[in-house]
């Protein structure tokens, strides 16, 4: 999962980079120009970036999953603000509010989600599901 994480933090920063040279290709560009399609954007990458963080963290099994994802979500939270208001430094940038509410309203309903489904996201859960055949029965 840490693999993952990081595989999915390297594809966003070469997003970022992307967008801040204003290189986007004509489809991205055609996205971000519909009716919030750039508010869509903005929920979906960091959604997935918290989410990708939370999980990774939390397969770590060092700290519990509540404190893994309070941690991922808080970190998540400091690079949307950060990269939001770094868009004031880019010339083809600009900063919005709008843009930055997207951005923690995508870490609150994406990022979130092994807080309000954990059974989803355990690797505990899959596993007794899968060991056990569907006749047999519970050993007391």
């Amino acid at each position: 999962m840490v693999r993952l994480a990081l595989g999915y933090a390297v594809v966003f920063a070469f997003i970022v980079v992307i967008a801040d040279g204003n290189w986007l290709p004509r489809f991205a560009q055609d996205l971000h120009d519909l009716p919030y399609g750039d508010k869509v954007i903005h929920f979906t990458l960091f959604g997935l970036l918290a989410l990708a963080a939370n999980l990774a963290l939390a397969s770590q099994g060092r700290r519990s999953l509540v404190r893994a994802v309070a941690l991922g979500t808080i970190l998540v939270l400091a690079i949307a603000t950060a990269e939001e208001y770094s868009n004031v430094f880019v010339p083809c940038r600009d900063w919005s509010l709008g843009d930055l509410t997207a951005n923690y309203l995508g870490v609150a309903c994406i990022g979130l989600l092994p807080l309000w489904r954990p059974q989803l996201f355990t690797r505990a859960a899959g596993q007794e599901n899968d060991s056990a055949g569907p006749h047999d029965a519970p050993v007391c």
